[in-house]
């Protein structure tokens, strides 16, 4: 194929990167893991074998001024290696199998990584991405499993609904008073409802522009809707205290009176009279309280008994 691939691994994750090079010389193997140590940040120590890339004095200066210890295993000897080598087999065998069913080499060997990233590893027992990245990746497997995010949107909306909890809306066209920042202050001007354009945000205009604003940013404007309505209001309530001022003698009770000081005879009215509501007059020699009277009794002090 004339093609080459560069592999490299990290011992302690497992995590494997692998790079279609054009050739092996050690510019092209400089060029991939400066890409690598980018990504990733420069290593202690690097192993390899003692191919001509890596025996380069070019190779040596680079990792020289990166200050990474190269470690060159015996010439043949690949055991003395033998995480890279089972993963140069391993990649082999992803691209034989490509290359034999006909699919796209480049994207057999990314689904490849993705999975071995994802795959616990049998000596580490977790997932080099956890091990890397400090979380799992996620895949299509994913898929299957409910993800944090809806799960806790459930659980609000739960929550919601057992509180029967109604949040706050606006109509198109309302007159309300919204914020506006200016110079880092806050001001509060006069404007309608445009649109809504989002479940708590609305869309406003207050004359010289348009303006998008939460939900918690804005009030109804009730200076309209009482100038509008005060003149209903006002009869309304002299109604409802006329109605309100008539049962209030029905309901009152007639109570004897048992003290001998005549105080409810001397009173004068307090306001002006009722007019007779039949069935409601009082008696003679009766008064009219809402509450029943008690007997007032001089106290006994110990100094009027000396």
């Amino acid at each position: 194929m004339g093609i080459y691939y560069l592999v490299v691994i990290d011992s302690h994750s497992k995590w494997i990167e692998a790079f279609c090079v054009k050739s092996t010389s050690a510019f092209y193997t400089i060029r991939v893991l400066r890409e690598t140590f980018a990504r990733f940040g420069n290593p202690l120590e690097l192993v390899s074998d003692s191919g001509p890339p890596f025996s380069s004095l070019e190779f040596a200066e680079f990792l020289r001024y990166r200050g990474i210890k190269h470690i060159p295993v015996s010439p043949y000897k690949p055991s003395s290696n033998g995480a890279a080598e089972n993963t140069v087999k391993l990649v082999k065998t992803c691209l034989k199998k490509a290359v034999r069913d006909g699919a796209d080499v480049d994207e057999a060997l990314q689904t490849f990584l993705m999975m071995h990233r994802a795959t616990p590893h049998c000596t580490t027992g977790r997932t080099p991405a956890e091990l890397l990245l400090k979380r799992n990746m996620r895949i299509n497997l994913d898929l299957l499993v409910p993800n944090a995010e809806e799960i806790v949107r459930g659980r609000q909306l739960r929550a919601v609904n057992e509180r029967q909890i109604t949040c706050r809306e606006l109509e198109e066209g309302a007159k309300v008073v919204f914020k506006i920042y200016k110079n880092n202050k806050e001001f509060w001007v006069k404007g309608s409802i445009i649109k809504r354009i989002g479940p708590l945000t609305y869309l406003m205009n207050d004359g010289s522009g348009y303006h998008k604003r939460h939900i918690d940013q804005i009030m109804r404007d009730h200076s309209v809707s009482q100038s509008n309505h005060a003149t209903a209001g006002n009869t309304e309530s002299i109604t409802a205290r006329t109605v309100a001022t008539v049962p209030l003698a029905s309901s009152l009770k007639s109570v004897p009176v048992t003290s001998p000081r005549a105080v409810g005879a001397q009173a004068a009215p307090a306001g002006p009279a009722l007019p007779p509501v039949e069935g409601t007059a009082a008696p003679s020699g009766l008064i009219s309280e809402n509450r029943p009277m008690r007997i007032r009794r001089q106290p006994n002090r110990l100094i009027n008994e000396a």
